[in-house]
């Protein structure tokens, strides 16, 4: 007796535990007790492995367990202990099942009923464990059952092909999840229902859904359907008396919200709910007539057509029905047709039907909507683009793949757009894309560069507008324009001001240099010309005073003074000549006349190749180091400095001006008109001006000047 009583209790629990698991242990689904007891949180239960939660001393026992199973094809059953903050020992006992030609082991277990058990009460325990019915379904391609084991068959009396057939069989774990699309991920994964096999036989079970990650294609919502009987929901008859049972089951289904109803084999109506009479606006008197008397043709021929395959086939029959009734009102219905076990002659059907009208019409009209949208989107030539957030899905249009260079099923989700954007723009749009969703922005818009099918980057202006439901961001919707052209233009016309400016420089610069010519050659050729002639007329003077002749001296001595100061003067405005072309000789005769009249000493350091520059280049050369000459005189107190012009890069020509002055710190001193005519003149043929200098330390000036052909023609200058 205790034996059986064991037997009872252990059937009767909710508190087992019920896995679904590979040969290495990983746990692929488990359900909701389990997850209580031990998983903590939804990340402890990602890549789970029930060797995490085994004691070391059962591991070879469950392995072991596993490969009896495995290789006898049969249950098995042991006891193990498993951990969580407490050691549980427990008795499980498992089950292969193949799916799609892959093994797995569904693991069904329960604590014992004492923490302590000696071995002999612990093999009574399995014993009454191992008597245990659980019915088993493998569900596949849309949850069709494409197995059953024989405990699923007495428990539920019905054969493998009546079980596969049934329609509420196959459609246990058929829920729809928010996007409309089926899934095992979402479904309620326990449901308890009532079975009623014969007036005096009503039967509970608990059915459990173990998911199977999908790495099938045609596998589309694997999943193992594990249930039970509940016995200590009596059985309908130990509770009620046969007559209030019978009064009970008629009113169950009458008041059914779906439309159920039987016939004979000569389509007299039997029995007919009030969700069918209703439906189709039948009197009780409908009841014992023949459908082709109480409905019109077509609608009979329809529910003919359901009865006479049961018949024929002996299978069941699930479609769906669209007619429309006598007041000319369209309907569909999800109609299950089976034939009842009959004792007498006459054979009966049954069926039971769903009004799936509103539904179906929302389809349609949706379908609708869709068809509509892709005509306006292969007609519009704008790139649109549309992003389910929630699934990690988009669209494209047949514009944008034109635009890309990308066939349809090329293009995938948003982490394949991500991976084409150009390395130095990627993180900057999934960080704004990011920004905008986290804060409920409505609108995002970027400008950035993607990387086209021949792998040429195209420059795109990408504007999405995102819709929320609840405060969540569901779904995004934007246009891509192609900016490459703007991006062209922009960029030519950028380039023509920057040309314009130059060639205005250039003109200021030359307009400067023939009025400093013009002055130097008025300053030399007249005004000397005058001082000149002053100077003989003085000297022409006789004067027989001595100290008037001292003065006399005296003045010609300033004329001559003058003279030079405006030989030199002139010099310095008029535009050296380069005497053939020559940087070197012009660049030598500045250096002696410098050190002639300063005492400074200058080394100066030369590369012929240098002598390959445009003439205006070389000009500029020129004047640069004329102008930082005379800072230094002014400013620096050198007593040394180096010039050196350089042709060895390949990009510049190189000018480097060294002192071993005071220095100055480069932060604190401002640009004045000699330093802001260097940098100037530099700008002009995109060189560069670098200045190094800090005090105590003299200074360095380093210009480079491009090798690359000048559109300023040098007879500007």
């Amino acid at each position: 007796m205790k034996t059986v009583e064991k037997e009872k209790t252990l059937r009767l629990t909710n508190n087992f535990y019920l896995l679904l698991i590979t040969e290495d242990g990983n746990i692929l689904d488990s359900n909701e007790y389990f997850n209580q007891d031990f998983f903590h949180s939804q990340n402890t239960k990602k890549n789970s492995n029930i060797y995490n939660f085994l004691h070391p001393t059962s591991n070879t026992t469950f392995k072991t367990s596993l490969q009896t199973v495995l290789h006898k094809n049969c249950p098995y059953t042991t006891s193990l202990l498993l951990k969580n903050e407490i050691l549980h020992k427990q008795i499980w006992e498992f089950r292969k099942i193949t799916v799609s030609s892959v093994d797995y082991f569904l693991c069904f277990g329960t604590d014992a009923r004492e923490d302590t058990l000696s071995i002999d009460q612990l093999n009574k325990q399995k014993a009454a464990f191992n008597k245990i019915k659980t019915g088993i379904f493998i569900h596949e391609k849309q949850y069709e059952i494409s197995d059953v084991n024989d405990d699923a068959t007495q428990l539920l009396s019905h054969s493998v092909d009546e079980i596969k057939g049934n329609f509420y069989y196959k459609n246990l774990w058929a829920d729809k999840n928010n996007n409309g699309t089926q899934s095992t991920e979402n479904i309620s994964k326990t449901k308890t229902l009532s079975w009623l096999n014969g007036i005096n036989d009503n039967r509970i079970f608990n059915f459990h859904c173990l998911s199977i990650p999908n790495s099938n294609s045609e596998i589309e919502y694997p999943c193992v359907t594990f249930f039970y009987e509940i016995k200590k929901s009596h059985s309908m008859k130990r509770v009620v008396s046969n007559q209030q049972f019978e009064s009970l089951f008629s009113d169950f289904f009458s008041k059914s919200g779906s439309m159920k109803w039987i016939v004979d084999e000569h389509e007299n109506l039997f029995f007919a709910n009030d969700s069918f009479l209703n439906f189709f606006k039948l009197p009780k008197t409908a009841i014992d007539k023949n459908l082709f008397d109480i409905f019109p043709d077509s609608i009979a021929k329809l529910f003919h057509s359901g009865h006479k395959y049961v018949l024929e086939n002996d299978n069941i029959q699930n479609y769906i029905q669209h007619s429309r009734q006598a007041n000319g009102k369209e309907f569909f219905l999800l109609t299950n047709i089976y034939a009842l076990a009959s004792s007498g002659v006459t054979r009966l059907i049954a069926g039971e039907a769903i009004d799936i009208t509103d539904s179906t019409k929302t389809k349609k009209e949706l379908d609708n909507a869709v068809d509509r949208l892709n005509m306006m989107t292969k007609s519009t030539s704008d790139s649109i683009w549309e992003w389910n957030i929630k699934t990690g899905e988009i669209f494209r249009n047949e514009s944008l793949h034109k635009l890309i260079g990308y066939l349809s099923m090329e293009t995938t989700d948003l982490s394949w757009w991500y991976d084409q954007i150009h390395p130095d723009d990627k993180e900057k749009v999934e960080q704004k894309i990011s920004y905008t969703l986290s804060h409920h922005e409505q609108v995002w818009e970027q400008e950035y560069r993607f990387k086209c099918r021949d792998g040429s980057f195209m420059q795109v202006f990408d504007r999405g507008y995102v819709m929320y439901e609840y405060g969540i961001p569901v779904k995004m919707i934007g246009t891509i324009q192609d900016l490459s052209k703007i991006k062209a233009l922009e960029e030519y016309l950028y380039s023509e001001k920057i040309q314009n400016k130059k060639d205005i420089a250039q003109t200021i610069i030359s307009v400067q240099e023939k009025e400093r010519t013009n002055l130097g050659h008025e300053l030399h050729d007249n005004v000397n010309q005058i001082l000149m002639a002053a100077k003989l007329y003085l000297g022409m003077v006789q004067i027989d005073d001595a100290e008037k002749n001292e003065m006399k001296d005296k003045a010609v001595e300033y004329i001559m003074n003058a003279i030079e100061e405006i030989r030199i003067l002139s010099k310095k405005l008029v535009i050296p000549q380069l005497k053939d072309g020559n940087l070197k000789t012009s660049i030598n005769t500045l250096i002696k006349d410098i050190e002639l009249t300063t005492g400074l000493k200058i080394d100066f350091i030369y590369e012929e190749k240098v002598e390959e520059m445009l003439q205006n280049k070389k000009l500029t050369f020129f004047r640069i180091a004329q102008e930082q000459i005379k800072n230094i005189i002014k400013h620096s107190q050198a007593s040394h400095v180096e010039i050196k012009i350089l042709a060895s890069n390949k990009y510049y020509f190189l000018l480097l001006i060294k002192d071993n002055g005071v220095g100055f710190d480069t932060g604190l001193v401002r640009e004045g008109i000699g330093l802001s005519n260097i940098f100037e003149r530099a700008k002009l043929y995109d060189g560069s001006v670098t200045i190094n200098s800090s005090p105590g330390n003299g200074c360095e000036l380093v210009v480079e000047l491009p090798k690359r052909q000048d559109r300023i023609d040098s007879e500007n200058i």
